[in-house]
């Protein structure tokens, strides 16, 4: 669950001056069992490219791309960038593609040369990644970023093992949590580092650490259906700053709300105003759809939401079974099955929950947790 978790620490900045970045993006493996991702308009090049637009020397910048992020590659970058960052400096650590998780629960990315069913000894272990940047010989700063499966196991690791390390977190999933295939999570972090104004939530002219991590929160919930996570420790604060904000366009810029287009509601952000009109977003689609709509057109978006302990139906593998709520964030869910323990309790999207009926199945083996 996405927490601040911040303790008392500086509350200056992201200093590109001072900053070295390891951005690993992996679109597509060896082994064909793994899916490959489309390279159009891949978002992690642009983040690369903006960290050094803001000043990040390019010498250290490091980049590693689909055959080049074997497993050997990833781990060399990652200790020489550990081993070259001074004590007034901070690690902004990148990874997106796929994530896996092994029957210990312990979580790995998954390198271009990975094999599938061996990733416990084929995979970057996400662990190694905490226990390298709080470790007593690091002598800097850590921010590690990913966009993948299981993500959330660094947020989840970093809060177990900071010990006393400045170590701070934002990943697109829960650390037991599947995450989309889309590059929603890597483009808030993109809004964030580049001062976007709908990241300021604040409304202090600075995105913060905080900022983002409750911005890409509700994004994700919004536009893909599960929660992000983030955590700041030691001598990270929640203020810490990563931009100076810009002006929004308008007082309703990054409102999300549904827009009616042929007799269906669409999820869609608002971008700028007119008297009478707003000019929006579609979530999902293309900048060929963007369009100005009337008032009329466009309501405020409302999840479906169910309060703690309520009884309801929950969708899985195409069949219903009946649930209770454990906890609700952002229309998203965290449910137990009746009859199940709690290994199997999940976080669900809003159109996988419905109110209780007497169809739900109520007996009969569920198959293995997908993604497992």
């Amino acid at each position: 669950m996405a927490s601040a978790q911040a303790q008392s620490g500086s509350q200056s900045g992201l200093d590109p001056r001072k900053t070295r970045a390891l951005i690993v993006g992996i679109l597509s493996w060896r082994d064909a069992r793994f899916r490959s991702f489309p390279t159009e308009q891949r978002r992690d090049a642009t983040l690369a490219e903006l960290l050094r637009s803001k000043g990040v020397p390019s010498a250290n910048v490091t980049v590693l791309r689909d055959a080049q992020a074997t497993k050997s590659a990833i781990e060399a970058a990652f200790a020489a960038s550990v081993r070259a960052v001074q004590p007034d400096e901070t690690l902004l650590v990148y990874y997106a593609g796929h994530g896996a998780r092994v029957d210990d629960g312990g979580a790995f990315f998954v390198p271009h040369d990975a094999v599938s069913g061996r990733v416990d000894s084929t995979g970057w272990s996400m662990r190694s990644v905490v226990d390298a940047v709080t470790s007593s010989t690091f002598r800097g700063k850590s921010l590690l970023t990913a966009d993948c499966c299981y993500s959330g196991s660094l947020t989840q690791e970093a809060r177990q093992r900071a010990g006393g390390r400045p170590v701070a977190t934002l990943t697109s999933s829960m650390a037991s949590v599947v995450s989309t295939g889309n590059w929603t999570f890597t483009e808030c972090l993109i809004a964030g580092l580049e001062g976007a104004g709908v990241c300021d939530l604040s409304r202090d002219g600075r995105v913060t650490l905080e900022d983002l991590g409750r911005f890409t929160d509700a994004q994700m919930a919004f536009a893909e259906e599960q929660l992000a996570t983030w955590c700041a420790h030691n001598g990270f604060a929640a203020g810490w700053q990563l931009s100076t904000a810009r002006a929004r366009a308008c007082a309703r810029e990054g409102e999300r709300v549904e827009v009616l287009y042929r007799g269906q509601w669409y999820r869609a952000q608002i971008e700028a105003e007119r008297p009478g009109a707003v000019r929006v977003h579609y979530i999902g689609y293309s900048r060929d759809w963007d369009e100005w709509v009337s008032a009329d057109r466009c309501r405020r978006y409302s999840p479906q939401r169910f309060s703690v302990g309520s009884n309801i139906d929950v969708e899985w593998n195409g069949a219903w079974y009946p649930a209770s709520v454990l906890a609700e964030r952002d229309g998203i869910h965290h449910v137990h099955y009746d009859g199940y323990t709690a290994v199997w309790d999940e976080w669900v999207a809003s159109r996988r929950c419905r109110a209780r009926t007497s169809t739900a199945s109520t007996s009969g083996a569920r198959p293995t947790r997908r993604g497992r």
